[in-house]
């Protein structure tokens, strides 16, 4: 695989964010307690997960701007604990660049919630998919009942193409550089019936956020790349954020030299790809608006706090049907999840956290990638974290930081909130 990566970029542009942190209340810096976490993160994880790099973000209402803490190397070929080179430039830092996976779904999401806020738009999410996109007969006659915000919250029962039992990895396998569209990554389930009546249960699947990415593109006349990047990353200044569907990342100039390398360490993949592979330059055509945003824990942290808190980014109405939870064992709406029943929103996912309070999180993974967050609303705290490879008990691992991180900026004890089950890749 040719390596793009251009070793002098990085010493010319980094930057350190935590340099300009202050504090609102005269608190006590917690960045080195943040540091300490992640650098034992490391220690004890990277080599039974396959990961060398992980970055993590944190904000709250006593830190004026978010601190990011990071720890490695951004590719395995270095000693993890001292990254090790002549010019030492293979330390991982605050322009780095993670695929996010699956959190690309809230940024679909709030795009709609948004066109529905828009006077006069005569759209709704409660209206039926099929009146603006048609559905494969192959569904049966259920699919005409689908409305858009069963695609968004997951109830559905639309089939999910990026299951590992359907022919899509095969293809992928052959090519992972191929760049998809979304017509191709539907057709791909468009002769599987559904998994049952829409809004009658929950099923995770990829296919509903290929749908309402088209449905994006349909209501705005505009490709989804055009209306993340207007709606979203500009106006939140998101600069190190893209969306990047139709072409591989090391095309891509802002990107390419920022990557960290992700390795594929999941036995998910193992009839697919050996394990180790670096998975850096596959094709992020694969996901579009599942799961194809690159960037780092900053920009996320950021995102986060506006997706939760900004009445600019959604008004209190469209907040609430994005916070409005289904149960992931039902389907039907709860007002509270529980340990044994998580809740789902529209493209975020709600877990019990600390005092029995509701936290928001979500969990991505791409090919090589972990992405994780969790907002506590109670708090106004947001933590991210990434790591360049994925596997399941990594995911899990991920929220012990995450807790850790929490309780460290709370002067208290770690939080409890549990890794989302259902959605880390």
């Amino acid at each position: 695989m040719k390596n793009f990566f251009r070793r002098n970029f990085l010493l010319l542009v980094i930057t350190f964010l935590t340099a300009s942190v202050s504090y609102a209340d005269n608190s006590v810096d917690p960045t080195p307690q943040l540091q300490q976490a992640i650098n034992n993160y490391l220690q004890t994880y990277s080599t039974q997960n396959g990961f060398s790099a992980v970055s993590l973000s944190v904000s709250s209402p006593t830190i004026t701007s978010p601190i990011t803490v990071n720890a490695g190397c951004i590719d395995m070929t270095n000693d993890l604990l001292n990254c090790s080179t002549p010019s030492g430039n293979y330390l991982v830092n605050n322009i780095n660049l993670y695929e996010i996976g699956s959190i690309t779904k809230s940024f679909v999401s709030t795009i709609l919630l948004q066109i529905e806020a828009t006077p006069g738009s005569h759209f709704n999410i409660n209206q039926k998919v099929s009146q603006y996109l048609p559905t494969p007969e192959g569904w049966g006659p259920a699919a005409d009942e689908i409305t858009i915000k069963q695609l968004l919250n997951m109830t559905s029962g639309v089939p999910e193409f990026n299951d590992f039992n359907n022919p899509f990895w095969t293809a992928f396998a052959k090519n992972p550089y191929y760049d998809f569209n979304s017509n191709q990554l539907v057709r791909y389930v468009q002769n599987q019936y559904l998994m049952f009546y829409p809004g009658t249960s929950w099923y995770y699947s990829n296919t509903n956020y290929i749908l309402a990415g088209q449905l994006v593109e349909k209501l705005t006349g505009h490709s989804l790349q055009y209306e993340i990047n207007t709606r979203i990353i500009q106006p939140l200044g998101l600069t190190n954020t893209f969306y990047v569907p139709d072409d591989y990342p090391q095309n891509t100039f802002a990107i390419d030299r920022r990557m960290a390398h992700g390795y594929i360490e999941d036995s998910d993949f193992a009839p697919y790809f050996p394990m180790g592979t670096d998975a850096t330059y596959f094709s992020t055509s694969s996901a579009r608006g599942a799961g194809s945003i690159i960037s780092n824990t900053s920009d996320i942290a950021q995102w986060v706090k506006a997706l939760y808190t900004s009445n600019a980014l959604l008004p209190p109405t469209q907040r609430a049907e994005l916070e409005s939870l289904v149960s992931q064992n039902t389907g039907q709406p709860i007002t509270m999840p529980t340990k044994d029943d998580p809740g789902y929103g529209l493209g975020i996912g709600g877990d019990p956290g600390p005092g029995n309070e509701i936290v928001f999180d979500y969990i991505g993974g791409m090919p090589g990638y972990l992405f994780a967050y969790t907002y506590f609303p109670k708090e106004n705290i947001t933590i991210s974290i990434a790591t360049n490879s994925i596997n399941l008990p990594n995911a899990y691992q991920m929220y012990a930081v995450i807790n850790q991180a929490y309780g460290i900026l709370m002067n208290a004890a770690p939080a409890t909130v549990q890794a989302p089950k259902q959605f880390y890749k």
